[in-house]
């Protein structure tokens, strides 16, 4: 992600340093943002005593721990599918080249 990104400004400075390994745009990056604030969230939880609102804390990831989830399943479809179209298009060459 870069620094002119959507979320670029949300950022504290670790955490911006973390996402600028990211090489391009993407679902990258929002699996990234999830995981900083599930991160942000588990701070949180550091400091709560009262029971109800540990439980609000707990549905809150729980429910970003899905969504996480969800994205890490679609990277995945994405990759092999992409690996799958470039391995199609290396056996089309292929077959070019030996006919």
């Amino acid at each position: 992600m870069t620094k002119t990104g959507f979320y670029s400004g949300q950022f504290r400075q670790s955490e911006a340093k973390d996402l600028q390994s990211l090489d391009e745009p993407g679902l990258q990056d929002e699996i990234a943002v999830l995981r900083v604030a599930i991160r942000r969230t588990m701070e949180v939880a550091e400091g709560v005593d009262d029971l109800k609102e540990m439980m609000q804390v707990l549905r809150a990831l729980a429910q970003a721990a899905g969504r996480l989830s969800e994205l890490l399943r679609t990277q995945a479809k994405i990759t092999i599918t992409d690996h799958a179209s470039h391995m199609a298009g290396v056996t089309v060459l292929l077959s070019f080249t030996e006919g």
